[in-house]
């Protein structure tokens, strides 16, 4: 009987379907380290967090994920943990005073003259360091060492100020005085002749 049926007309007899499945997860890792190690002044807590992964997400109008992660605060009071490391800026000595880099570009070829004077500036190096506690001398060096700027908080030194290099000049003077009058070189007989004149410049 279907025969008598147009073929093109008969109506569809299957249609694809989603299965709803709901979102597969891990179990929970382990809780992470603290991420505070150390007892700081400002009793600020550490925090610790553990994952689960997805294993499948979820179609077809199943359940979402849940929340993959969870975090809590630890070591809050520091009790039984070491001082936390101080950092502090240090510098090293202020370099020679240099004239050379203050030369404007018309006064470069002064820079070869082996004698240059006036203002110029000096520089040195700044950097952060683990401020010194009392420690066995391996301990120090390590401290003495340069870490990362980031862990110093306060404003950075300075690393560069003006100077002066004096310069050289000759022994200035005036010109001469007038002639003094002559003075006696015994001044109990004030009528002998003899005696010498003096003048003076500054």
């Amino acid at each position: 009987m279907l025969s008598l049926c147009i073929h093109g007309d008969s109506p569809a007899i299957f249609q694809s379907c989603v299965m709803p499945t709901d979102c597969e997860f891990s179990e929970w890792s382990g809780w992470s380290s603290c991420t505070k190690t150390c007892q700081s002044s400002d009793y600020s807590p550490g925090y610790r967090s553990k994952i689960r992964f997805i294993k499948h997400v979820a179609i077809g109008g199943g359940k979402d994920c849940p929340n993959l992660k969870e975090k809590e605060t630890c070591n809050i009071g520091g009790e039984g943990l070491p001082s936390c490391p101080r950092y502090i800026w240090k510098t090293t000595d202020w370099n020679e005073c240099q004239v050379t880099p203050l030369l404007s570009q018309l006064d470069r070829r002064r820079s070869n003259q082996s004698a240059l004077c006036g203002g110029g500036i000096q520089t040195r190096e700044v950097y952060c360091a683990q401020k010194r506690g009392g420690a066995n001398e391996q301990k120090l060096k390590e401290a003495s060492k340069p870490v990362d700027n980031k862990l110093c908080t306060e404003p950075i030194p300075v690393t560069s100020q003006l100077c002066t290099i004096a310069c050289p000049t000759d022994c200035l003077v005036s010109a001469w005085s007038a002639w003094r009058p002559c003075i006696s070189e015994n001044c109990q007989d004030p009528q002998k002749n003899k005696g010498f004149n003096t003048y003076f410049h500054f």
